[in-house]
């Protein structure tokens, strides 16, 4: 019997990044589906005039997508920084124990 519980297993299969690129393969796989699907009824029902931006029907989503693009691309960018920043920390935490393990040894002698 396995110490590890399923559900540690289920979120380490989960976190891994083979998964992760199946996860945004669908994820765009669905925007796709979705943006074909809605098309596809526009011009089978035989609508006109949604195709510009003067109506405030297509203007509002529209804003509303700009600005969720921008605060996504924002916070991608905050968070790949942090990660950054906390890769440098950590390797200079590193650095800073072997020169005092060095410096310890050095004392010794």
């Amino acid at each position: 019997m396995s110490s590890v519980s399923v559900p540690t297993q289920v979120l380490t299969i989960l976190r891994s990044r083979k998964s992760t690129y199946y996860f945004y393969a669908f994820n765009a796989l669905c925007l796709v589906w979705a943006v074909v699907s809605i098309e596809v009824i526009l011009i089978w029902n035989h609508i006109q005039g949604v195709y510009t931006i003067r109506t405030t029907g297509q203007l509002i989503p529209f804003v509303i997508g700009v600005t969720s693009l921008l605060s996504l691309m924002q916070k991608i960018s905050v968070g790949r920084a942090s990660l950054a920043r906390t890769e440098i920390l950590m390797v200079s935490r590193r650095l800073i124990c072997k020169w005092h393990a060095l410096l310890n040894v050095a004392l010794r002698l």
